[in-house]
Parts: C-alpha cells; sequence; structure tokens
C-alpha cells in the first residue's frame, strides 16, 4: 500500500452568503494505486458532503467541487513537502499581515498550551 496526498475542494453554498466560499481539504489516502486512491478521496467526500440549517437559520450545503490534486508521497519522512501553493495577491502587504496574525496566533496557543500542563 502507498500513501497518497488529495486536494478536495467544497463549495459552501449558502443562502444570504455575501461572498463565495470554499473549503480546502489536504487528505492522506493510503491505497494499492492512484485509481483507487482517487476512489478513496471521492468516497471520503461523498461522506463530507452535508446539508443543514445554520445558527441563523439559513440553509448551508457543502458540495464536492472537485479533487484538482492526487499525488502519491514516496516516503514519509521527518519535514517532507507533501504540498506546495504558489498565492498571487493584489495587496502583499495585506497577506504578508495575515499570515504573521495567525502564525503568532498559533505560537501564543501552543505556549500557552504548555505553560497550562
Amino acid at each position: 500500500m502507498n500513501w497518497f496526498i488529495a486536494k478536495l475542494i467544497f463549495s459552501i453554498e449558502q443562502e444570504e452568503a455575501c461572498a463565495s466560499q470554499f473549503d480546502e481539504q489536504i487528505r492522506l489516502v493510503q491505497a494499492g494505486s492512484a485509481l483507487e486512491a482517487m476512489k478513496k478521496a471521492e468516497t471520503i467526500a461523498r461522506v463530507e458532503e452535508q446539508e443543514f440549517v445554520n445558527s441563523n437559520g439559513h440553509r448551508v450545503a457543502w458540495q464536492l467541487a472537485g479533487i484538482p490534486y492526487l499525488n502519491e508521497l514516496d516516503e514519509l519522512e521527518d519535514g517532507k513537502e507533501i504540498c506546495s501553493q504558489i498565492i498571487e495577491s493584489d495587496d502583499a502587504e495585506s497577506y504578508k499581515e495575515q499570515v504573521n496574525r495567525r502564525y503568532h496566533a498559533i505560537k501564543d496557543q501552543l505556549a500557552h498550551a504548555t505553560s497550562v500542563t
């Protein structure tokens, strides 16, 4: 059996939504072949598709938009790159600030969790 990385993209359709939303998920899949890995990724995605009413009373539906990325991992090793994406932004400073805020928030959470235990 081999390990594969699959990117599942879901369209989040919501009544009264101001903007289109999509959820990109990177999944680890174990399979004997790329074809089997794709079928397993599709099965995982179908299980994740759902429809519900949110706390505001609006209908929300998660639908699989597609699986645009499937790649076999040669082996699992510490620090191995498993996925890469180039981002283009019209506002580089704003993007860097957003990344930096998230980075520091994670570090702060980890520092707090370590000090509590």
